[in-house]
């Protein structure tokens, strides 16, 4: 098993300073199976990707297919396509038509990226346009956590895995499901997607090749919470949504994304704005153990300081900081608004073993991960 990254942290900075932390992004298999089957499985589909804390597809040779609350992402100069160690960049994304961003049945969790440049050197994978999906097999593949059935998410080492299971019929037009059994009533590497798999693909194979026939979206938690035994997989359905697909990458059409340039922090070292000076008094601070109450006295505006005290606001970072450990910054990138996003490499452990937050899907509660 390869060492485990550092783990991402992206802090916007600006005249108000504020932190977000990216939830980062494997498959939950069965609990007496080897974790080494699943990842063994995964080796032939060289077309799965990271995005981000998610996964996704390469379906065209500058098209890659993934969930619209993955997509969304993308408005990050850090969030990354990642295809092997190649970094792919991305210059525009189309959501589905359905999709709002809110968790209802009739959006339709399904987006495009558009590289810009080409990949030359991987066949994609083909459309599954056969509306006939209900007790076929199923293999699905993710970069996201791992766990069993019996624990749920335990860890997250960036492994590609995959595991299989058995489609049933959704009770919308634009979802497909699958349930997680408890052996003996399982396939022989059962599975239900976890954290950070969400916009991986599950394929059908139909005379030996492998069809993109769903993209994963959310997760009904089961008896023993989210993604164990008895839990429900919903993955947007490519066959109902393949018209609108072939049309997008054929026309080429997507909403370009601007996202500036990144660059190296120890390079060019901080640029000479207020959102450099913050950050250079911020790092210096937190690097110090300086308490960060004085920070927030220092940099943040009084109408800010009114709304919500420094010691407050001190106080978190103080948390913060005893979760993260030391925090170094990697790259930075300026937008023309002003603000400064920072790229930094934490030692802390903050994944998060759960499924996220809650959101209608077809029928039920369901659980949308990253």
């Amino acid at each position: 098993m390869r060492p485990r990254p550092t783990t991402p942290v992206v802090l916007s900075l600006a005249f108000a300073l504020a932190a977000a932390h990216a939830a980062p992004g494997a498959i939950i298999r069965r609990h007496d199976r080897d974790d080494a089957a699943y990842i063994e499985h995964a080796r032939p589909f060289t077309t799965v990707v990271r995005v981000g804390g998610g996964t996704g597809t390469l379906v065209g040779d500058r098209w890659v297919l993934t969930a619209a609350h993955v997509a969304r992402g993308l408005d990050s100069p850090f969030t990354d396509i990642l295809l092997g160690d190649a970094r792919l960049v991305p210059d525009a994304v189309a959501f589905h038509p359905t999709w709002t961003g809110e968790g209802s049945a009739e959006s339709v969790d399904m987006a495009l990226i558009r590289l810009a440049e080409p990949v030359t050197d991987i066949e994609p994978s083909p459309l599954y346009e056969w509306e006939d999906e209900a007790g076929k097999g199923v293999t699905f593949v993710g970069f996201g956590m791992f766990g069993t059935g019996l624990t749920g998410p335990e860890g997250d080492d960036g492994l590609l895995r995959a595991a299989s299971n058995t489609l049933i019929d959704a009770p919308v037009e634009g979802w497909v499901r699958f349930e997680f059994s408890r052996p003996p009533d399982a396939t022989d590497l059962e599975g239900i997607s976890g954290p950070g798999d969400s916009g991986g693909p599950a394929f059908i194979e139909r005379q030996g090749v492998h069809y993109i026939a769903g993209v994963s979206s959310s997760n009904d938690a089961g008896g023993s919470g989210p993604c164990t035994y008895g839990s429900t997989e919903f993955y947007a359905r490519v066959s109902t949504s393949a018209q609108w697909l072939r049309e997008t990458m054929d026309s080429g059409q997507a909403k370009a994304l601007d996202r500036p340039a990144r660059e190296s922090v120890a390079r060019a070292g901080w640029p000479t704005t207020p959102a450099g000076a913050i950050a250079e008094a911020f790092f210096a601070a937190y690097s110090a153990d300086r308490p960060m109450e004085s920070f927030e006295r220092s940099w943040r505006s009084a109408a800010a300081l009114e709304a919500r005290p420094a010691s407050e606001r001190g106080g978190q970072w103080e948390e913060l900081r005893s979760q993260w450990g030391p925090l170094q910054p990697l790259e930075m990138a300026a937008f023309e608004s002003g603000d400064l996003a920072v790229l930094c490499s934490t030692e802390g452990d903050r994944r998060s073993a759960s499924c996220g937050s809650a959101a209608t899907r077809p029928s039920r509660t369901a659980s949308r991960r990253s």
